[in-house]
């Protein structure tokens, strides 16, 4: 590995594998002033070089390459070179089936970090294999849980640790498009905000995402025997992931996939002398917007300043341990 005083001369260089949405999809043909994915968050950074990027797409590769100036451009990883084609960053945006081909070959090209989207694998056994491995090498593995990078919710984290809004009374989060695909986002969300987490109930499944990825209806509990109820719609109709916290002061909601916050505080009855009840809502825009951004942020400090990863293998794997018990009883 190299030195923390080698480093900081320089920049880092980056490889991506893949080229999709959260690759850089979502940003190849708007003008957004904040990125959503990968290629671009990198791109705006200027600690960063964007040196390759590999997809069996000749036309996305062409068009990575136009947009953010890759200097490499690849159709496989069979066409690199192990000794020769070095990085200090690898962003993998692969399908979630062939992470476990992306993280294999990332490892045997030694980078400083691996940045990989959730879930690392669909397989439980597999990710926790591919974690060992990565331990053992003593390279750092970011997962890209986004709203982990979201400087609001840590916030918020804060606010229910000093009970700035009471207790929490109960937790009801919406999701579709299938448990480890969309749902793990949830889980995560909630086990970093409301700690360990039981499962005490498992619904029927919704085949709306993949036969053996389907959305499914659960309770969970967490050590405070604070009550959590998923629910499910169905992404045929429409894209859907919202968390509501029902607290003893109010109620919190983060909407809109993440992109706002909805908050309704108590306050005396207006109408019924000695009744509590609910104000108008007050609407703000969350950090959402920026996740990306301090996501590159993290990672650049992460290994240059060995400030601790805000999404990593320990936390992802806990959290796809409870998809893996979730969608077992379901399915079984």
């Amino acid at each position: 590995m190299k030195t923390l005083i080698e480093k900081s001369d320089k920049k880092l260089s980056v490889l991506l594998i893949g080229c999709g949405n959260i690759a850089g999809g979502f940003d190849l043909y708007t003008k957004n002033k904040e990125p959503l994915t990968h290629a671009q968050a990198y791109f705006q950074d200027n600690r960063f070089n964007l040196k390759a990027c590999i997809d069996p797409n000749s036309e996305k590769l062409l068009a990575f390459k136009n947009k953010w100036g890759f200097e490499n451009i690849y159709s496989s990883v069979n066409q690199m070179d192990h000794k020769s084609d070095k990085f200090d960053v690898i962003s993998i945006c692969s399908p979630t089936s062939a992470h476990k081909e992306s993280l294999e070959f990332a490892i045997k090209s030694s980078p400083e970090l691996v940045f990989c989207e959730k879930p690392i694998t669909e397989d439980i056994k597999t990710t926790q294999s591919l974690i060992n491995m990565y331990e053992k090498k003593n390279i750092p593995l970011a997962v890209n849980f986004t709203r982990r990078w979201m400087s609001d919710i840590h916030e918020f984290s804060g606010d229910l640790k000093t009970k700035k809004w009471g207790k929490i009374r109960s937790i009801v989060g919406h999701y579709n498009k299938g448990l480890l695909n969309n749902g793990s986002h949830l889980i995560d969300l909630i086990h970093f905000l409301a700690g360990p987490l039981e499962i005490n109930y498992v619904g029927k499944p919704v085949f709306d995402h993949s036969e053996h990825d389907p959305s499914i209806p659960a309770i969970l509990e967490s050590e405070d025997s604070v009550p959590i109820y998923l629910n499910v719609t169905n992404s045929n109709d429409y894209s859907f992931f919202e968390i509501d916290f029902y607290m003893e002061k109010g109620i919190i909601q983060l909407t809109d996939g993440g992109m706002y916050w909805k908050i309704r505080e108590v306050e005396d009855s207006k109408e019924f002398s000695g009744y509590k009840s609910l104000g108008k809502t007050k609407i703000k825009e969350s950090g959402y917007k920026l996740a990306m951004k301090n996501a590159v942020d993290n990672i650049f400090n992460s290994i240059l300043k060995n400030q601790k990863l805000l999404s990593d293998a320990s936390t992802a794997i806990e959290t796809h341990q409870i998809c893996s018990l979730i969608r077992e009883k379901a399915l079984s």
